[in-house]
């Protein structure tokens, strides 16, 4: 329907939005299939719409779409097939010059071996966030900083690696007051990280308390 819709279109941009409306359409579809837990008919779209996006050079919904992926995979409980689109997700924005996929694909991937209890690959991809978050200062990378600093923080002491973690935390903490008063993180998320940085910490002085070596 879309297809018939814009089939007059014939410059390269209003070419360029009948493929961008046709891949939005795609991903509502899936995403429907979702909420009726009809999961396998819902990542059908989903694979239909990377091969599209593929065909139509979308980088933008090429990367999307592995992430769409990844996340219908989580959300089945199939965190390897979800790690694996993760990974080729990271794979494609390392081709890219897009800085903000190259912190957003570790984080995702973290989390993913994190619940995998997979906790050395968890830090690594943390790890590998942070690095590139080299040299960016703006809105969207300070968030990242301190989000990929908590979730580090929080692995290690999961991990056993008490005095690394609670470094990480303090650090994130200290970022998140620094980004806060200078205007460079905004009063919703200043308070959603502190919520998530206190518990971590409360997390730490559980888990201290708890081993006795550290004691």
């Amino acid at each position: 329907q879309y297809t018939k819709l814009f089939s007059h279109l014939t410059s390269s941009e209003s070419r360029f939005l009948l493929n961008e409306v046709f891949l939005d359409y795609l991903v509502f579809k899936a995403r429907i299939r979702r909420y009726e837990n009809k999961y396998d008919e819902g990542l059908q779209y989903y694979f239909n719409g990377l091969i599209k996006a593929q065909e139509f050079n979308s980088t933008l919904m090429i990367y999307r779409f592995y992430y769409e992926i990844a996340m219908f995979y989580q959300m089945k409980g199939e965190l390897n097939k979800s790690i694996e689109y993760s990974l080729r997700r990271l794979e494609f924005a390392n081709k890219t010059q897009n800085h903000y996929w190259k912190i957003d694909a570790p984080n995702f991937l973290g989390i993913l071996y994190g619940w995998q209890e997979n906790k050395e690959e968890a830090m690594k991809y943390f790890k590998l966030g942070i690095s590139n978050l080299e040299n960016l200062d703006d809105i969207i990378t300070n968030k990242y900083n301190i989000m990929l600093l908590n979730n580090l923080g929080q692995t290690q002491i999961d991990f056993g690696f008490h005095s690394e973690g609670l470094e990480n935390l303090e650090l994130s903490k200290n970022k998140l007051k620094y980004y806060f008063n200078s205007n460079k993180i905004d009063e919703i998320n200043y308070f959603r990280f502190l919520s998530d940085i206190l518990m971590g910490l409360f997390n730490y002085w559980s888990s201290v308390n708890d081993d006795p070596q550290c004691q």
